[in-house]
């Protein structure tokens, strides 16, 4: 089932407001903001800009907060990315933006930050 809050969360992070993506998407920012409330859902199409926009794939706009209903390809990623709490998704939704800004100086700093965490065990 499509996650509306996981499509908030990237538009906040990015800075962006709903009549922003409304307008990349060619829609209404009504018809946007009934995607963000889940009054409505988008159709694969819409998604697949979503995803090329924020930078993500597909499925990250379905992971369920209860439960993931992840392919096999992408079971490991969502099922950890629906179990952090919303500071944590946060945060994570706040990288990606990031890394589509600067992907580079992302990646550095994700490397220099796994090389900390490898130090201390």
């Amino acid at each position: 089932m499509f996650n509306a809050i996981m499509l908030k969360d990237l538009r906040i992070a990015a800075g962006e407001s709903q009549a922003q993506v409304a307008a990349i998407l060619n829609v209404t920012q009504q018809a946007y903001a009934n995607y963000e409330s889940g009054k409505r859902k988008p159709d694969i199409t819409t998604i697949s800009k979503l995803a090329q926009h924020f930078g993500v794939m597909i499925e990250f706009f379905f992971a369920d907060e209860e439960k993931t209903t992840a392919s096999p390809q992408t079971d490991g990623v969502m099922s950890k990315l629906t179990a952090l709490n919303p500071k944590m998704r946060e945060l994570f939704v706040r990288i990606l933006a990031a890394a589509k800004e600067d992907p580079e100086r992302v990646e550095r700093y994700l490397a220099f930050l796994a090389q900390e965490l490898e130090s201390q065990r």
